[in-house]
Parts: C-alpha cells; sequence; structure tokens
C-alpha cells in the first residue's frame, strides 16, 4: 500500500474507487446520506459494496461497516486480509459474554 488514509469525504471516495484512483475504502461510520449513491456509483462502474458481513449495503439496517473495493476478487482479499480476524474475534468475544 502506497497510501493509507482517506480525505474525509465519503462522496469523494466513492468517486477514486469508481475511477480506479485508489484500490479499497472501509468504512466505520454508516450514515446513509454519506453511502447511498456512493454504493450505487460503484457498483455500476463494477466495483463491491458490502457490509463488515459479506451483505450488500442497505440503508435500513444498523452495519458495522463497510468495505467497498473495484471487483468481487479484491473484496476477497481485502476481507480477508483486514476483517475476516476481527470478525472472527468478536463473534468469539460475543459468545463468552
Amino acid at each position: 500500500m502506497a497510501t493509507v488514509g482517506g480525505i474525509r469525504c465519503a462522496a469523494h471516495s466513492y468517486m477514486r474507487i469508481a475511477r480506479g484512483v485508489v484500490d479499497f475504502h472501509i468504512y466505520t461510520k454508516m450514515k446513509p446520506w454519506d453511502h447511498l449513491a456512493g454504493d450505487l456509483l460503484v457498483r455500476e462502474a463494477g466495483g463491491v459494496v458490502k457490509t463488515w458481513n459479506s451483505e450488500s449495503y442497505d440503508p435500513n439496517r444498523g452495519e458495522e461497516g463497510l468495505l467497498i473495493a473495484p471487483n468481487e476478487q479484491s473484496w476477497n482479499e481485502l476481507y480477508d486480509m483486514f476483517l475476516l480476524d476481527v470478525i472472527e474475534l468478536k463473534k468469539k468475544l460475543e459468545k463468552t459474554g
């Protein structure tokens, strides 16, 4: 990775992914006005927008976060690299109470 960090503007971040300027984004803040249009834009450009639970983005659900990537293969690799261990640990902690 050459650069880590965001520009703190979801609209521009989604455009940068759709145009191929950046490889991915991970979001933790889930306000619909930040993601609804960007989700459509990236998907129309062939990209993938999924929740940390590997589901399609839905503004009506209270998701934990989003991972946005230029294609399905990249999304899966990024998920394994950045989120898989975190999700697994969270599940274990929830089971133990």
